[in-house]
């Protein structure tokens, strides 16, 4: 298998598809992972990365890599994805435009990010999937982080039908891990 740097030469210099076929290859899943954990978006991601090597191929004879053909994609990846995400307007306040900078910058697994992501997608899933009252219950215990005492107050019920619920909820949720 040819170094990254040789087939980014091969590919700028002598505009070899096949080297060009090899780095795609190469990257395309974790550049993807990487644009997903961004972006929070499987088609986006997948476009913009897309657009990526579009961009790649396009300027190959201009393109100046003074690191690693790895960082460099990741890095125009993570531009390309911030951009994204101004354009679409995604995040809406500059805190926001941070967070999206923060998770982008972090040297974190991406791998694991994205079934990070997957799970918790699933988890949301299955929590707005339960009836309306559960629902309610268990977000008012999880989210706001009332007592059951004082959800059964809130919600003029007994403690029972809340402790009810919640099993219930928990339940649900156990199902969701135990496929995991």
């Amino acid at each position: 298998m040819k170094q990254d740097e040789q087939l980014f030469l091969e590919v700028s210099t002598h505009s070899d598809h096949a080297a060009f076929q090899e780095l795609f290859h190469r990257y395309y899943a974790p550049l993807c992972a990487y644009a997903y954990k961004i972006i929070g978006n499987k088609d986006d991601a997948e476009d913009t990365v897309a657009h990526v090597f579009f961009k790649v191929w396009n300027k190959r004879q201009g393109i100046n890599i003074t690191s690693s053909v790895k960082y460099y994609l990741f890095a125009i990846t993570r531009n390309r994805c911030i951009d994204q995400l101004k354009k679409n307007k995604r995040y809406q306040s500059n805190a926001e435009v941070q967070e999206g900078y923060a998770l982008a910058d972090k040297g974190a697994d991406i791998e694991q990010t994205y079934q990070l992501r997957i799970k918790l997608t699933k988890v949301k899933e299955r929590i707005s999937s339960l009836p309306p009252k559960c629902q309610l219950i268990f977000k008012l215990s999880r989210e706001e982080g009332l007592k059951y005492q004082e959800i059964a107050e809130k919600l003029s019920i007994s403690i029972k039908t809340v402790e009810t619920q919640m099993t219930k909820a928990l339940k649900e949720l156990r199902l969701v891990a135990a496929a995991f």
